[in-house]
């Protein structure tokens, strides 16, 4: 049988070594990236272990305590949150909401014009597209394709969308008559 006093001391370096990496920058971001695993149905990393059942609860309330106490001191960087955001939505957003939506997420966004900050950043970034739809730009992941409803149309231009008259309009007919 282990010796008390020698369990007792390894827990607390156990507990001393998880503080400092919680403190970092790193585990912030994976525990961000822990919740949108969650966030998209996903387990949580500590569930995911078959090995990590019986710590799961002290895990995760250890992870949560984590989160509140870095909150405040490790800000996630606008392009880490931009990501964040839209793996969390799943689809693309327009540049306002998604800059929201990132502030919301704890990262800064200053200067005179913060807007325009935030578009230059994003689009600096090689993590980052636009695509136009119904005259509107909205940013989205380059290692991601374009969720399927993205693909269709959702303002046809008759004009230049059909390829030719319908059998049932009278267009072929008058464009004969017109040229006889």
């Amino acid at each position: 049988m282990v010796d008390s006093s020698w369990l007792e001391k390894a827990r607390d370096l156990r507990q001393q070594a998880y503080e400092a990496l919680q403190a970092t920058p790193a585990y912030a971001a994976f525990k961000a990236f822990d919740d949108a695993v969650v966030g998209l149905g996903g387990a949580p990393f500590f569930e995911a272990s078959p090995h990590a059942q019986p710590v799961k609860v002290a895990a995760a309330r250890a992870l949560d305590a984590a989160v509140k106490r870095t909150a405040d001191s490790r800000k996630l960087s606008q392009g880490d949150a931009a990501e964040l955001v839209l793996m969390q939505h799943q689809e693309p957003l327009p540049i306002v909401r998604l800059m929201e939506e990132v502030q919301a997420k704890g990262a800064e966004i200053g200067g005179t014009d913060p807007l325009n900050n935030f578009r230059s950043t994003v689009s600096k970034d090689p993590r980052f597209r636009t695509s136009k739809r119904n005259n509107m730009y909205f940013w989205w992941l380059t290692d991601q394709p374009l969720p399927p409803q993205w693909n269709e149309p959702t303002d046809p231009d008759l004009l230049t969308a059909s390829v030719g008259s319908s059998s049932h309009s009278d267009q072929e007919t008058a464009n004969a008559d017109h040229n006889t």
